[in-house]
């Protein structure tokens, strides 16, 4: 079967079927860590959205929501301690059993991706999967209007002292008004009668319940029809009772809003600051190359205001760079090379030399550093070996400037030996790709037309001196 087909069943059938079998893993676990804290467990519900089917088993209600693709439960405990601690227990609990099955698996982009095309692949399904509910549940701090909670929402909720008692009040409330309107539709009037006086034993003259108390206890429901017709009444009271999260909106105080925004941006900041410790190195060198190559924009337009401003980002940047990217010559080489240009842009010709200077120490151990490794790096070597000829072709502009033609002349003359060297080097090393061979000797001839350029300026400007 072609790869394009695997790959087609695995995402399009196979995740879907995998991350509802999650989602049911997901939701029992939950349940079994409400019931280790000793919670009453009040409804399991297996699906986002509205719901399709209910069925009462035991003390458990058990719902079908309209997309089956995750889940949630209702469990509440009369000590206001440890409810605080379970409900943290039932958000944490399936979110961090899955995130130690991401690192026990140690997946691969590549690995998962080969697997996804070559065969049907239900491990690295599962997998797929299972970091994209973690992604779901453990970043994205979102709430429905149906009260469905992501993991880390229901984290910052308890976390932040949510009103979420309120929501879950309400949620027990409907289950016992629910149950009643089971037992109706089962011609079970007496049954409904108990339940909902259960549910205003516990929860007090909760107004849902009490709306439900006047249809049960004051009307005659000796007939199946009257029975029905209560029955559906119940259930349009239910639906009025739900609560409306726009609303709910309308209606916080300049408190809640503040708590809603931090939890809301709250997780997205920290995966912003745990992404920026992994990958500081690489994020610090993108942001070193971007400068790199708006200065040297700046350098070519020659416009003192835009070197002006160009110096000014370089100050801001340099600390946090330094930082970032230690003992490497290169990124020293490059930023003090174009430095020296912009301050040359500007008329400050010693700050530039004092750049150029440390330019080409910079460029000179970068040399030294990476010559070991010319067999594993060539292009590597090669580049270094360029940019050294480069930085001593900017010097010798700018000891032109200073009439110091002897010493330009004699950078010129270092650069221009140490290209010959190098093109030596290329032509007698036994590296695999004769292509490069090739490359190299075009770039080093380049690079020495540029020098013999150079040299000749030198000595015309000597001769009008």
């Amino acid at each position: 079967m072609p790869e394009a087909v695997w790959c087609i069943l695995n995402v399009i059938v196979g995740i879907p079927l995998a991350i509802v079998l999650l989602g049911v893993c997901r939701e029992g676990l939950r349940v079994v860590f409400a019931l280790a804290f000793g919670f009453r467990v009040f409804e399991l519900k297996w699906g986002a959205g509205r719901r399709v089917r209910a069925r009462p088993i035991g003390p458990v209600e058990f719902v079908l929501g309209t997309l089956p693709l995750t889940g949630s439960i209702i469990a509440e405990s009369g000590s206001p301690k440890r409810h605080r601690l379970a409900r943290l227990s039932q958000a944490s609990g399936p979110l961090l059993i899955q995130l130690i099955g991401v690192f026990w698996a140690n997946p691969s982009g590549p690995m998962i991706s080969a697997a996804l095309r070559s065969d049907f692949a239900p491990i690295a399904v599962l997998q797929l999967a299972n970091i994209l509910l973690v992604g779901l549940h453990g970043l994205i701090p979102f709430e429905t209007q149906t009260g469905f909670r992501s993991d880390i929402r229901s984290i910052l909720d308890v976390g932040f002292g949510s009103g979420g008692d309120d929501r879950n009040l309400h949620a027990r409330a409907s289950y016992y008004a629910r149950y009643a309107t089971h037992w109706l539709e089962r011609a079970d009037v007496d049954q409904a009668k108990a339940v909902l006086e259960r549910g205003l034993t516990q929860l007090g003259p909760d107004s849902l319940l009490r709306a439900c108390q006047g249809p049960i206890f004051d009307e005659d429901l000796s007939s199946v029809v009257d029975q029905s017709r209560c029955a559906d009444l119940l259930r349009v009271l239910i639906n009025d009772a739900e609560p409306r999260r726009q609303s709910d909106r309308q209606s916080w105080s300049l408190g809640e809003r503040v708590r809603q925004a931090a939890i809301t941006s709250l997780p997205l900041m920290l995966a912003a600051i745990g992404v920026f410790v992994m990958e500081s190195e690489r994020l610090s060198r993108l942001v070193h190359d971007r400068l790199i190559v708006t200065g040297d924009a700046v350098v070519a337009d020659e416009i003192e205001s835009a070197c002006s401003s160009q110096l000014a980002k370089w100050s801001r940047w340099s600390p946090a760079l330094d930082l970032a990217l230690q003992d490497d010559p290169r990124i020293e080489r490059d930023r003090h090379d174009q430095l020296a240009r912009l301050e040359r842009c500007l008329g400050r010709r010693e700050a530039a030399a004092d750049h150029q200077t440390r330019a080409i120490s910079a460029a000179q151990q970068a040399l030294t550093r990476d010559a070991s490794r010319i067999g594993s790096d060539p292009g590597g070597w090669l580049a270094n070996e360029i940019r050294l000829a480069i930085v001593l072709r900017h010097a010798a502009g700018l000891d032109t400037e200073q009439r110091r033609f002897r010493l330009a002349l004699a950078g010129l003359g270092r650069a221009s030996k140490g290209l010959d060297l190098a093109q030596a080097q290329a032509a007698t090393q036994a590296w695999r790709d004769p292509a490069f061979r090739t490359r190299a000797s075009e770039l080093l001839e380049i690079e020495k037309d540029q020098l013999e350029l150079a040299r000749l300026q030198v000595l015309a400007r000597m001769g009008a001196g």
